[in-house]
């Protein structure tokens, strides 16, 4: 609510229980979110969504979020803190410029044309081709092996 879904805005993904309820009641303390909602919440749910979160100001549960695409997952109370520590293990996994590169370019696809999106993309993809973790990724699937990434 408030405060801490602008905090949650600001992540790649969220993950919560089905108990989980979201909202920006500011507006019925005579103010406005103050932590970017009013920018990060159109971009990730859509116009029509973020302006009936906000002016209307009514919480929404999990499964609610999870439709119009708030969260990522909703999962089980008691299997919140081992479903992240699955997610940021499989993360871990990757080539450490992989997760980066596919930020940096979902973002450049949101903000710019998508021509220019598509040129970085080929860009980042000629840079990627050119690491030792590239060649290592190969190596480690032909041989049936989990990959030592070394950001190389």
């Amino acid at each position: 609510m408030g405060g801490g879904l602008e905090v949650a805005l600001g992540c790649d993904l969220r993950v919560c229980s089905p108990s989980s309820r979201f909202g920006t009641p500011e507006g019925k303390l005579g103010i406005i979110p103050g932590g970017g909602a009013t920018a990060r919440l159109p971009r990730l749910i859509g116009k029509g969504w973020a302006l009936e979160m906000l002016l209307m100001g009514e919480p929404i549960g999990a499964e609610r979020a999870l439709q119009i695409g708030l969260v990522t997952r909703v999962v089980e109370s008691s299997a919140l803190n081992a479903e992240v520590t699955k997610m940021a293990d499989h993360l871990a996994g990757f080539a450490p410029f992989v997760p980066h590169f596919m930020k940096v370019m979902v973002q450049q696809g949101l903000e710019g044309s998508s021509a220019s999106a598509l040129a970085m993309e080929k860009f980042a993809q000629s840079a990627l081709l050119q690491t030792q973790d590239k060649q290592e990724g190969i190596d480690a699937f032909l041989s049936k092996r989990a990959p030592n990434f070394k950001g190389q």
